[in-house]
Protein backbone atom coordinates (compact mmCIF):
# COMPACT_ATOMS: atom_id res chain seq x y z
CA UNK A 1 0.00 0.00 0.00
CA UNK A 2 1.40 3.40 -0.97
CA UNK A 3 1.72 6.07 1.70
CA UNK A 4 1.07 9.79 1.28
CA UNK A 5 3.95 12.05 2.28
CA UNK A 6 1.76 15.11 2.98
CA UNK A 7 1.16 15.42 6.75
CA UNK A 8 -2.37 15.23 8.09
CA UNK A 9 -3.93 18.54 9.09
CA UNK A 10 -7.32 19.17 10.76
CA UNK A 11 -9.22 19.77 7.53
CA UNK A 12 -8.24 16.28 6.32
CA UNK A 13 -10.21 14.55 9.07
CA UNK A 14 -13.84 13.75 9.73
CA UNK A 15 -15.50 12.10 12.71
CA UNK A 16 -18.64 9.97 12.42
CA UNK A 17 -20.61 8.58 15.37
CA UNK A 18 -23.03 5.72 14.85
CA UNK A 19 -25.22 3.44 16.91
CA UNK A 20 -25.56 -0.32 16.67
CA UNK A 21 -28.30 -0.12 14.03
CA UNK A 22 -28.77 2.63 11.43
CA UNK A 23 -28.19 6.04 13.06
CA UNK A 24 -25.11 7.99 12.00
CA UNK A 25 -23.88 11.49 12.70
CA UNK A 26 -21.00 13.32 11.06
CA UNK A 27 -19.78 15.71 13.74
CA UNK A 28 -19.79 19.22 12.24
CA UNK A 29 -17.92 22.38 13.15
CA UNK A 30 -15.00 20.77 14.89
CA UNK A 31 -11.68 22.47 15.50
CA UNK A 32 -9.82 19.29 14.55
CA UNK A 33 -8.79 18.53 18.12
CA UNK A 34 -9.70 14.84 18.28
CA UNK A 35 -7.40 13.07 20.70
CA UNK A 36 -7.14 9.33 21.22
CA UNK A 37 -4.89 8.11 24.01
CA UNK A 38 -3.57 4.94 25.65
CA UNK A 39 -2.79 3.26 22.32
CA UNK A 40 -0.23 0.53 22.88
CA UNK A 41 0.75 -2.97 21.80
CA UNK A 42 -2.15 -5.23 22.67
CA UNK A 43 -3.72 -2.35 24.64
CA UNK A 44 -2.38 -4.03 27.75
CA UNK A 45 -1.87 -2.64 31.22
CA UNK A 46 1.69 -3.70 32.04
CA UNK A 47 2.76 -4.87 35.46
CA UNK A 48 6.48 -4.69 36.21
CA UNK A 49 7.79 -7.31 38.63
CA UNK A 50 10.80 -6.13 40.60
CA UNK A 51 13.55 -7.64 42.69
CA UNK A 52 14.43 -5.04 45.31
CA UNK A 53 13.38 -2.21 43.02
CA UNK A 54 14.91 -3.52 39.78
CA UNK A 55 12.52 -4.84 37.11
CA UNK A 56 13.11 -8.46 36.11
CA UNK A 57 9.88 -9.21 34.24
CA UNK A 58 6.92 -7.50 32.56
CA UNK A 59 3.44 -8.96 32.16
CA UNK A 60 0.32 -7.71 30.45
CA UNK A 61 -2.35 -8.02 33.12
CA UNK A 62 -5.54 -6.69 31.52
CA UNK A 63 -6.86 -4.82 28.49
CA UNK A 64 -6.82 -1.07 29.12
CA UNK A 65 -9.47 1.32 27.89
CA UNK A 66 -8.68 3.91 25.25
CA UNK A 67 -9.42 7.57 25.96
CA UNK A 68 -11.13 9.74 23.34
CA UNK A 69 -11.89 13.46 23.33
CA UNK A 70 -13.03 16.08 20.85
CA UNK A 71 -14.85 19.38 20.78
CA UNK A 72 -17.22 21.07 18.39
CA UNK A 73 -19.01 24.38 18.09
CA UNK A 74 -22.36 24.42 19.89
CA UNK A 75 -24.42 25.11 16.79
CA UNK A 76 -26.88 22.25 17.19
CA UNK A 77 -28.10 21.36 20.68
CA UNK A 78 -31.06 19.31 19.44
CA UNK A 79 -31.86 17.59 16.18
CA UNK A 80 -30.41 14.98 13.88
CA UNK A 81 -26.99 16.63 13.76
CA UNK A 82 -26.53 17.07 17.50
CA UNK A 83 -23.66 15.10 19.01
CA UNK A 84 -25.17 15.90 22.41
CA UNK A 85 -28.26 13.85 21.53
CA UNK A 86 -26.10 11.04 20.15
CA UNK A 87 -24.14 10.60 23.37
CA UNK A 88 -27.11 11.18 25.70
CA UNK A 89 -29.47 8.92 23.70
CA UNK A 90 -32.15 11.61 23.54
CA UNK A 91 -34.24 13.32 20.85
CA UNK A 92 -33.61 11.81 17.43
CA UNK A 93 -31.24 9.33 19.10
CA UNK A 94 -33.74 8.23 21.82
CA UNK A 95 -34.28 4.90 20.08
CA UNK A 96 -30.58 4.37 19.36
CA UNK A 97 -29.16 0.88 19.78
CA UNK A 98 -26.02 0.62 21.89
CA UNK A 99 -22.95 -0.77 20.12
CA UNK A 100 -22.41 -2.89 23.22
CA UNK A 101 -24.57 -6.03 23.02
CA UNK A 102 -27.53 -6.16 25.43
CA UNK A 103 -26.13 -9.30 27.07
CA UNK A 104 -22.92 -7.38 27.84
CA UNK A 105 -24.67 -4.37 29.38
CA UNK A 106 -25.76 -2.50 26.27
CA UNK A 107 -29.36 -2.44 27.51
CA UNK A 108 -28.18 -0.16 30.32
CA UNK A 109 -25.03 1.57 29.04
CA UNK A 110 -25.26 3.48 25.76
CA UNK A 111 -22.13 3.24 23.65
CA UNK A 112 -21.52 4.45 20.11
CA UNK A 113 -19.01 3.69 17.41
CA UNK A 114 -16.59 6.49 16.58
CA UNK A 115 -14.80 6.44 13.21
CA UNK A 116 -12.20 9.03 12.31
CA UNK A 117 -11.22 9.18 8.64
CA UNK A 118 -8.16 11.04 7.42
CA UNK A 119 -7.99 12.01 3.77
CA UNK A 120 -4.93 10.32 2.27
CA UNK A 121 -5.97 9.16 -1.21
CA UNK A 122 -6.00 12.74 -2.55
CA UNK A 123 -2.34 12.97 -1.54
CA UNK A 124 -1.03 9.85 -3.26
CA UNK A 125 -1.95 7.06 -0.83
CA UNK A 126 -3.93 4.09 -2.08
CA UNK A 127 -6.59 4.56 0.62
CA UNK A 128 -7.73 6.96 3.31
CA UNK A 129 -6.70 6.29 6.91
CA UNK A 130 -9.30 5.28 9.46
CA UNK A 131 -9.36 4.77 13.18
CA UNK A 132 -12.39 2.88 14.51
CA UNK A 133 -13.49 2.51 18.11
CA UNK A 134 -16.62 0.34 18.33
CA UNK A 135 -17.73 0.76 21.96
CA UNK A 136 -17.30 4.32 23.24
CA UNK A 137 -19.21 5.86 26.14
CA UNK A 138 -19.00 9.64 25.92
CA UNK A 139 -19.78 12.36 28.43
CA UNK A 140 -20.24 15.95 27.30
CA UNK A 141 -19.87 19.44 28.62
CA UNK A 142 -20.84 22.88 27.35
CA UNK A 143 -18.93 26.14 27.66
CA UNK A 144 -19.97 29.63 26.66
CA UNK A 145 -17.70 31.62 24.42
CA UNK A 146 -17.24 32.85 20.91
CA UNK A 147 -18.34 30.35 19.80
CA UNK A 148 -20.01 28.26 22.48
CA UNK A 149 -18.42 24.81 22.58
CA UNK A 150 -19.34 21.25 23.36
CA UNK A 151 -16.50 19.12 24.67
CA UNK A 152 -16.76 15.36 24.76
CA UNK A 153 -14.64 12.85 26.61
CA UNK A 154 -15.06 9.14 26.18
CA UNK A 155 -13.75 5.76 27.12
CA UNK A 156 -13.51 3.09 24.44
CA UNK A 157 -13.93 -0.40 25.82
CA UNK A 158 -12.06 -3.19 24.07
CA UNK A 159 -14.03 -6.44 24.43
CA UNK A 160 -12.19 -8.07 21.50
CA UNK A 161 -9.41 -7.24 19.06
CA UNK A 162 -11.97 -6.09 16.49
CA UNK A 163 -13.28 -3.30 18.77
CA UNK A 164 -10.30 -1.08 17.86
CA UNK A 165 -8.81 -0.84 14.39
CA UNK A 166 -6.39 1.45 12.60
CA UNK A 167 -6.15 1.17 8.82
Amino acid sequence: MADAVAPLIPRDGSLVLSDGAALTLTVLYTDGDLKIGNISQGNLVVQAFKDRGTPYSLRGTEIQEISVSFSCHAVMTVGASSPLEAVRKTGTWAAATSTTPSASGGFEVHTVQAVWTGERSNFGATADSTLTLKKVRFTGSFSEGTPGMFSFEGIAYIFAGTDFAIT
